[in-house]
Order: structure tokens, then sequence, then C-alpha cells
């Protein structure tokens, strides 16, 4: 255990973890309802998720982490 760490959870669906001051976002997901749909790309390593939330969310395979959200 390091007291200098601190994980920090949201309503909507992110956690973020790091010292203070200097968080770094570590997970992004839907809240409330649940996932509607799920498509890839056919020309590069993405996917998009859209959900209950009323968001759509693309995430990058390579990098494993959501790129953007509307």
């Amino acid at each position: 255990m390091r007291d200098d760490i601190l994980l920090i959870g949201t309503k909507s669906a992110e956690l973020y973890m790091g010292k203070k001051g200097d968080l770094k976002p570590i997970l992004h997901g839907h809240y409330e309802g649940e996932l509607w749909g799920a498509s890839t790309s056919s020309n590069e390593d993405l996917f998009c998720t859209s959900g209950g939330d009323k968001t759509i969310r693309v995430w990058d395979l390579q990098k494993k982490k959501m790129v953007a959200a509307s």
C-alpha cells in the first residue's frame, strides 16, 4: 500500500490514479443503463460504442484507451 497514490472513481464510470495534482485517467466506460451498440473500423484499429448514457465513445485498440467521446 502506498499512501501517496490516489485512486478516484466517478459517477460517470471513470477511474483516475496518481499523486495529488497529477491524476491520470485509467478507465472510461458507459454509465447509466447498458451498452447499446459496438462497431469496428474497417481500416483503422478503432471501435466505437454507444450506451444508455446517450454517449458515443471511440476506442483505440493499440493504445487500449478511449480517444473521443460525445
